[in-house]
């Protein structure tokens, strides 16, 4: 999947909802990341992942009581 700059995405392992602000590959590295922001008790964080750990988050929605 190919990410844009304001995509709302999450690990696919779970964890905070971030944005996508851009992406590049790291100084060091070899392998394009995926750089997101995001708020974590109120502080805002930064870090870059690779596209392969990321996924669109999609907000859930209501709960449906079952009645058999």
């Amino acid at each position: 999947m190919a990410f844009q700059p304001g995509d709302v995405v999450c690990l696919k392992s779970g964890g905070a909802v971030m944005t996508v602000e851009k992406i590049a590959t790291p100084a060091g590295t070899s392998r394009e990341a995926v750089f997101c922001n995001w708020f974590e008790k109120n502080k805002p964080q930064r870090g870059h992942f690779a596209p392969e750990a990321l996924e669109i988050y999609v907000e859930p929605g209501p709960i449906v009581p079952f009645i058999a």
